[in-house]
């Protein structure tokens, strides 16, 4: 993402670092350069330098941050109720469904855990927890 924003504004490392908040271009270069490991404060600090979400710069660190406000007596958002409502409605569904079809919700469940499902995916399973809700 760096290397990109770099071709496209000229952004440099020192100036990402002065944009961080660290001091000099070595603190954004450990980052860059997986030395130091990325945690939510330099994701976000990444994120607003870049003019990007954290979730474009770590979707584990996103899910986590997401966790922490909603933890910390934060209101979701409309979208992680609904994944949340989801969730449960897949849960619930996988008590009553074959073999096959429980691999495929511990399939979707982890993806979901690890927030690597797109908006698309949400959709999908959305859908489909509606309709097997009205056949139950």
């Amino acid at each position: 993402m760096f290397e990109k924003q770099k071709a496209e504004t000229g952004l440099t490392q020192e100036e990402l670092a002065a944009l961080g908040g660290w001091s000099g271009q070595s603190g954004a270069s450990g980052y860059l350069n997986a030395r130091i490991p990325l945690n939510l404060k330099a994701a976000t600090a990444f994120a607003r330098a870049l003019g990007v979400s954290v979730r474009d710069i770590s979707p584990r660190l996103a899910a986590k941050a997401a966790d922490f406000f909603e933890a910390a007596g934060g209101e979701q958002t409309p979208r992680r109720r609904s994944q949340s409502a989801v969730m449960t409605a897949l849960n619930d569904w996988r008590l009553r469904a074959s073999s096959r079809s429980v691999a495929v919700i511990d399939m979707l469940t982890t993806l979901a855990k690890k927030n690597e499902l797109r908006e698309e995916d949400w959709q999908l399973i959305e859908d489909l927890a509606a309709r097997l809700h009205k056949r139950s």
